[in-house]
This record gives C-alpha cells, structure tokens and sequence, in this order.
C-alpha cells in the first residue's frame, strides 16, 4: 500500500472509457510501420499478448502511424489499444483519514465503527486530562497520590 501523502488522500479512483477501440494486425514478416489514429501519449500495444515500452519497443509520435523497433515476425499479432479513459479520483475527507484503531499493550483495541466514530478518553481515579487543540497535544497527570499510597498498594498487592 502507497505511504505517499497524495495517495493517502484519495478515498475513490474511478476510471470511464469515453471511447473504446483496439485493433489488431497479423504482422507479415519483418514489418514495422502500422497505420493507425491515435493521439500522441494515449494509446496501448501489444506484441503477441506482451505490453510494448513507447520509445523502447516502439515510436508513437505522430498520430497517424506506430513504429516497431525490430521488425515483427510473420503472422504475430500488434494490438493497439487507443480506449479514451477519464479518471476521477475523490478527496477524503478529514473524516475517512480519522482513527481507525487504537491499540493499548495488554488491552482489547479500540476500532473506529464509521468515519463519524469519536474517540473518548475518560480520566480515572487521581487522573486528569488536558487538552491542547492548538499543538495536538493530549496531557495525562496523576494527582492525589503520594509514596505513601503507591507503597502501600504494592504490599496490599504483594
């Protein structure tokens, strides 16, 4: 999975074929021009089934015609695929980058149910909680006990 900012702020990927068109030729032997309409940049071929690396394998530079590096074989078969795709990719909200789970050592993990999920803390006996929006920041102090107490809770526990 991407760890990349961008990635991770795209929730939906959706891809529309606007137009679909691919075509084929049988290759006769040592042929390398092909005649064909595309737009420079969008298309797909295919050497027998093998995608082909534009300006490596082949030359698709003007809209009218591609160009093998090495001749074809007799009978091979180029497919040329010149589908007109649109892609729209949808933002995700700062709710769908909320937490997802916490996880505590020793405790059962806290899982985010839905986007609109809140995480809770609740301060327990001797404890307070502070916040600090502005740095992001979550503060937990003890109060009210003293070495005495802690002591005494580990012999009553011993």
């Amino acid at each position: 999975m991407s760890t990349s900012p961008v990635a991770s702020a795209v929730s939906d990927i959706t891809a529309t074929v606007n137009t679909n068109s691919v075509t084929e030729f049988v290759c006769t032997s040592n042929q390398t021009t092909f005649t064909i309409s595309y737009t420079v940049g969008e298309l797909m071929v295919f050497l027998n089934g093998i995608l082909l690396d534009n300006g490596v394998d082949y030359t698709a530079s003007n809209g009218t015609s591609v160009v093998l590096t090495n001749g074809a074989a007799a009978d091979d078969v180029l497919t040329i695929n010149t589908d007109k795709l649109t892609f729209t990719a949808t933002a995700a909200t700062l709710a769908d980058r909320a937490f997802k789970t916490i996880s505590v050592s020793g405790q059962t993990d806290v899982v985010a149910d839905s986007a609109t999920d809140t995480l809770t803390l609740a301060a327990g006996s001797n404890v307070t909680i502070t916040t600090a929006a502005g740095s992001d920041t979550i503060t937990f102090a003890s109060s009210g006990a003293t070495v005495d107490d802690a002591t005494a809770l580990a012999i009553a526990l011993g």
